[in-house]
């Protein structure tokens, strides 16, 4: 009796080390695909040259130890043969000298750290604390220069204006803006049009 129930109790035994043996070959096996998918995702991105992935990205240029310009990207590649910074969904926010903000957004942008040159595409807007709003497929902001610029046609608007062209060059802190091109302007009426004069 002893021996047949031995029997009867080894074969669950058995069978059971066989099903951990095979969960245990079935996980090294996903295993070394995971490794090898990894090696393949770093081999695609070392080809393309991104090094980095960034799942956030904030960078602050400073100067003299006062904040001059920020960004901001959801996410964002380091290619270092290029020394340039890929980003999705940026956010851009220059600092003028008489305190006030530009804010840009696009829905890309590229980062050249050496030449501190920021390129955004896709539905570009830039506004200003001054009041005006910049519509573009494409804006440039070359920090180094202090210039805001575009080749792409642009769509400016104030309270009083409107104003479109093929491209402009805008420089913040001289408060000049220049736009070329087949250019044309819409003087909207100020907030006393219609009223008035009493004498």
């Amino acid at each position: 009796m002893s021996v047949i129930s031995a029997k009867k109790i080894g074969f669950p035994f058995f069978a059971l080390g066989l099903v951990l043996s095979l969960i245990t070959l079935y996980f090294l096996v996903l295993r070394k695909e995971g490794v090898k998918r990894g090696v393949e995702e770093f081999q695609k991105r070392i080809a393309n040259g991104a090094e980095v992935s960034f799942r956030k990205f904030h960078f602050t240029e400073r100067e003299e130890g006062e904040r001059k310009w920020e960004i901001w990207a959801d996410r964002a590649e380091r290619f270092l043969k290029e020394s340039r910074v890929h980003m999705d969904q940026v956010r851009i926010e220059i600092l003028m000298e008489n305190g006030n903000v530009v804010r840009l957004a696009g829905h890309t942008g590229d980062y050249w750290q050496k030449k501190q040159r920021v390129v955004l595409n896709g539905d570009v807007v830039a506004q200003s604390d001054s009041g005006y709003t910049l519509y573009a497929k494409q804006l440039i902001w070359e920090a180094g220069k202090g210039l805001l610029s575009s080749e792409e046609p642009v769509r400016l608007e104030t309270v009083r204006h409107r104003a479109v062209g093929d491209r402009m060059q805008y420089w913040p802190d001289r408060k000049r803006l220049e736009v070329d091109g087949h250019v044309r302007v819409v003087i909207l009426p100020g907030p006393e049009a219609g009223k008035g004069r009493k004498e």
